[in-house]
């Protein structure tokens, strides 16, 4: 259903279940933040739980959430941003109405103690030095040292000590309007009931998106690029990232398939790197997608004397996929696992909500049945084949995070410099 306002919504009944899900899905996130601005789509997120005109204060908007089963959250990224709650079933309206209060009706006050709180924040993120030691985001500026997506999503401190409350009003203007979001509601809802809660909460909301600056597009890598940041912690946090596929490209399920099996508890990664060695206690890998780019990553933290040896380790099983083909049990087993995973995401709204509105907002939808049939076709090749694009030296970029020692980064370049 489409509102005339353009507020699309989405309703995924599931009777089967005990609560709902509501969430309102905005096509805007960091990327969107003006220059010299960073972090004001963060910031907004922020400002909108401090008080709406029906809940004048923070502690009533919580108290009003938590009284009917719920506890709001938000989250932003590069793309988009999402205010979502569960709610129990029997107050899905008063849920719906309380988000609406949220985005139509915030009261945008408190912007300092906001932007403190967002600036330490940020400090957690920096060493003496004032540099970054956030190993996702240094890798993140190492991919894409020339765009927005190399910035960290939360801004910086220049940019957020400069940011005032005009350039919130005017992101809000610009951003927060009917046409540019979704409204996704999950759980143990009645369609019809949902609609008219949306209608009634959400028609006289106007406003057109201002158009959108496009991401370059993505430049061709000539690694390895390494990045050592000093910080005297105990451990090492390290991220070893690679460019991978765009959205739409045909290895972006693919990829997402070879990141969910390598760090399953019979995965190469955690079997070889923690099970086998012992170098870490927990390793995983992620993708990021985005129009015209995309990443794939392994993160570990390790301590000192493990940290050149867990590189090595983790860099010779991602080149072992390219070279040597999977066998047959070995991919059934993961195969199966990713088709039951797919199943049980069916009992929580949450996953639910987020799958069919980010999907939505982001026109990526893709149905739990969707994603069943193209993992069921995934062969052994295509996974060796996929893998020969992502992992190469020259495609290889490596943030290190730690108490640095000379010889451990002179290990390091020694390792990544012989690497074919």
């Amino acid at each position: 259903m489409t509102l005339a306002n353009g507020l699309r919504i989405i309703v995924i009944e599931m009777p089967h279940l005990f609560s709902a899900e509501i969430g309102i899905h905005f096509g805007s996130g960091s990327i969107d933040d003006p220059k010299d601005k960073e972090g004001v789509a963060h910031l907004v997120e922020h400002l909108l739980f401090r008080g709406t005109k029906i809940c004048p204060k923070p502690e009533i908007l919580d108290a009003e959430f938590e009284i009917i089963g719920g506890g709001a959250n938000a989250g932003t990224d590069e793309e988009t941003t999402c205010y979502f709650s569960r709610v129990h079933p029997s107050y899905t309206d008063r849920g719906i109405e309380l988000i609406s209060s949220m985005i139509l009706t915030p009261l945008l006050k408190d912007m300092a103690i906001e932007k403190r709180t967002i600036i330490q924040e940020v400090l957690e993120n920096l060493n003496s030095k004032k540099e970054n030691i956030c190993p996702h985001e240094v890798v993140h500026s190492l991919l894409w040292p020339d765009s927005k997506l190399g910035t960290p999503v939360i801004g910086q401190l220049g940019s957020i000590r400069k940011t005032t409350l005009g350039d919130v009003k005017e992101f809000i203007k610009d951003h927060y309007t009917p046409d540019n979001a979704v409204l996704c509601v999950a759980g143990k809802v009645d369609a019809q009931e949902v609609f008219a809660s949306a209608v009634k909460y959400f028609s006289s909301w106007t406003g057109k998106r201002k158009a959108r600056v496009e991401l370059l597009e993505d430049s061709e890598q000539n690694g390895p690029k390494i990045s050592f940041v000093k910080n005297p912690d105990s451990q090492f946090s390290v991220s070893i990232g690679f460019k991978g596929f765009p959205r739409f490209h045909e290895l972006t399920m693919i990829s997402n398939f070879t990141k969910f099996s390598l760090c399953q508890t019979s995965g190469r990664l955690y079997t070889n790197v923690r099970g086998r060695n012992g170098l870490v206690y927990h390793i995983d890998s992620e993708t990021s997608i985005f129009p015209n780019s995309g990443g794939f990553f392994v993160n570990f933290q390790t301590e000192p004397k493990n940290v050149v040896r867990a590189i090595e380790v983790s860099l010779e099983e991602l080149w072992l996929l390219a070279e040597k083909q999977i066998g047959p049990e070995e991919l059934r087993r993961y195969i199966n696992s990713y088709i039951f995973e797919l199943d049980f995401s069916q009992e929580s709204s949450s996953e639910i909500q987020m799958r069919y509105g980010s999907g939505e907002i982001l026109n990526y939808i893709r149905t739990i049945n969707d994603d069943k049939i193209r993992v069921s076709s995934i062969t052994s090749e295509m996974i060796q084949e996929t893998a020969k694009l992502l992992f190469s030296r020259r495609n290889l970029h490596i943030a290190v995070v730690g108490p640095m020692r000379k010889k451990v980064k002179t290990e390091i370049e020694s390792l990544i410099a012989n690497l074919k």
